[in-house]
């Protein structure tokens, strides 16, 4: 599989939120430097159980800056973030039922690279673009 990275071409221009984001790749990056060393499996489940609370707390975060800041999209992206939770619990049951099978790290990376790619370049820069305009309007 090949590596997720942060880039800045996808950061959404608010350092808080982005800081975040960064920080959701390295765990990501960490979990699958892991992933299928038997000899290391409380790493695996260490590593995959920080993502999945760190993924709830940012979710967490960004919905009450969206509420402060009025975002009207709130109510969508916070649809999707639900549709995240329940695809990242779908991943979990199936790693607490096989624990790090190849089916696993296939599932998980295909969620990541759905969310990290798509759902930050375009919903969160949303976001990123309405904060910009909120917090620092002209």
């Amino acid at each position: 599989m090949e590596p997720l990275q942060w880039s800045q071409s996808i950061a959404v221009g608010h350092g808080e939120i982005d800081g975040q984001h960064r920080e959701l790749f390295d765990r990501a990056s960490q979990y699958f430097a892991v992933a299928g060393a038997r000899d290391k499996l409380s790493q695996i489940e260490a590593a995959f159980m920080y993502l999945d609370s760190y993924v709830r707390f940012h979710f967490a975060h960004e919905e009450k800056l969206m509420r402060r800041l009025g975002f009207p999209g709130l109510e969508d992206h916070q649809k999707e973030h639900r549709d995240y939770i329940r695809r990242l619990d779908s991943v979990k049951s199936q790693f607490e039922s096989e624990g790090d099978s190849p089916a696993v790290a296939v599932a998980l990376d295909g969620l990541l690279r759905l969310w990290l790619m798509d759902h930050i370049a375009q919903s969160d820069r949303l976001v990123g673009d309405y904060a910009a305009r909120s917090e620092n309007p002209r």
